[in-house]
């Protein structure tokens, strides 16, 4: 069969096409996901800040809902390298803020760390689609704390 003058157009410009995308794949895919893993010498360097400051929600349950949680036991070597979570779970005891459906506000952290660590703990023992869909918890000297994270400063 030959090929007619119009249909070699039509397969140059597909083959074309076909190569745009492939370098358009590569090219979003090193901007991005070294970023997103934390990979050092990926992305950016290892002695630079981070580009995200997150704010950090410590949020103390009752123990029934512990039980359809994922539950992580810390001990205080857990907590060493993070002494501003332990600071906030330890202020549970003290605390007067008021119980609202099982939960209660407990503190509030600053992490600059690109994968955060409540996050990270989870992902030791579980699947990523585990750590995403379901309740994290952690049982701190018999008490249940969630920590939840959202970006609140970007550095340009």
């Amino acid at each position: 069969m030959k090929l007619v003058n119009g249909d070699r157009k039509w397969i140059a410009l597909v083959c074309i096409l076909i190569c745009i995308g492939i370098i358009s794949v590569y090219l979003l895919y090193e901007a991005v996901i070294p970023r997103m893993t934390g990979i050092p010498g990926k992305g950016q360097p290892t002695n630079e800040m981070p580009d995200t400051i997150f704010r950090c929600f410590i949020i103390e349950y009752n123990q029934s809902f512990a039980k359809d949680a994922l539950v992580f036991h810390l001990t205080d070597a857990d907590l060493e390298d993070h002494p501003e979570y332990r600071r906030g779970m330890e202020e549970a005891n003290t605390s007067t803020m008021e119980w609202r459906e099982g939960k209660r506000y407990i503190s509030e952290v600053q992490d600059c760390s690109e994968c955060l660590w409540s996050f990270d703990l989870c992902l030791q023992e579980y699947s990523r689609s585990d750590c995403l869909s379901h309740l994290k918890l952690y049982e701190y000297q018999g008490r249940y704390f969630e920590i939840r994270c959202i970006p609140s400063q970007v550095r340009s």
